[in-house]
């Protein structure tokens, strides 16, 4: 792909976007497969591969001397990792907080479950 579909694609050509988009289609399910979101929707990651490929978009820059679809493929890749990891450390927020050396007050958790069966 010619830096001049990108540009047109940035530049507001929803045609071209179109276009793009349905080319990299194949690359952003493929990379759909490799990875898994655990709670998540296939659509999720999906999603979040064509936001991957609207910053690659965005950000390509047509001087340097790297092709659209290598870049293309990392944002994907980065894009979809960031958001299993950030899905994951979400998740887990209160179990990452937490510690095993924490006193427990044993009575204030049997106080209110009786409190909840009252």
């Amino acid at each position: 792909m010619d830096g001049e579909r990108v540009i047109l694609a940035r530049n507001g050509d929803e045609e071209e976007l179109e276009k793009i988009f349905l080319e990299y289609k194949k690359s952003i399910l493929k990379y759909n497969k490799m990875f898994y979101l655990k709670g998540g929707d296939s659509n999720d990651l999906l999603q979040e591969g064509y936001i991957g490929l609207m910053k690659a978009i965005k950000g390509y820059d047509e001087k340097r001397e790297v092709s659209f679809s290598h870049f293309a493929s990392v944002c994907i890749k980065r894009q979809i990792i960031t958001a299993i990891k950030s899905y994951n450390s979400s998740k887990n927020l209160s179990l990452n907080n937490s510690s095993v050396d924490e006193e427990i007050d044993i009575d204030y958790y049997f106080k209110s479950f009786y409190l909840l069966l009252s």
